[in-house]
């Protein structure tokens, strides 16, 4: 899968989809515990929760009535790896 790297820097912009990213760094969490984490509206923290997996940066695994959201490393990984080609820091590897 591809990635967008506008679109998983703008996702990455916002302090509170940084702060998710943070909470799910210790593993995967259902979106009410998230939220719980948060002082917004469960629709709010659900719309940041969306904004992160549409970009890619989160996997989302419906358990039950439950949906458990996990860090996508290897989208992080490959966006910034390609930033770095971009601008000069890395060169691109060969297929």
């Amino acid at each position: 899968m591809r990635f967008s790297i506008p679109e998983v820097f703008r996702a990455l912009a916002d302090r509170n989809r940084l702060r998710i990213l943070e909470l799910l760094r210790r593993g995967p969490l259902p979106a009410g515990e998230i939220a719980a984490q948060f002082r917004m509206t469960q629709p709010a923290v659900s719309h940041h929760l969306g904004v992160l997996r549409r970009a890619g940066c989160l996997l989302a695994e419906k358990r039950g009535k439950q949906v458990y959201y996990s860090l996508n490393g290897c989208c992080l990984e490959q966006c910034c790896g390609e930033l770095f080609v971009k601008i000069g820091l890395r060169k691109r590897r060969e297929a």
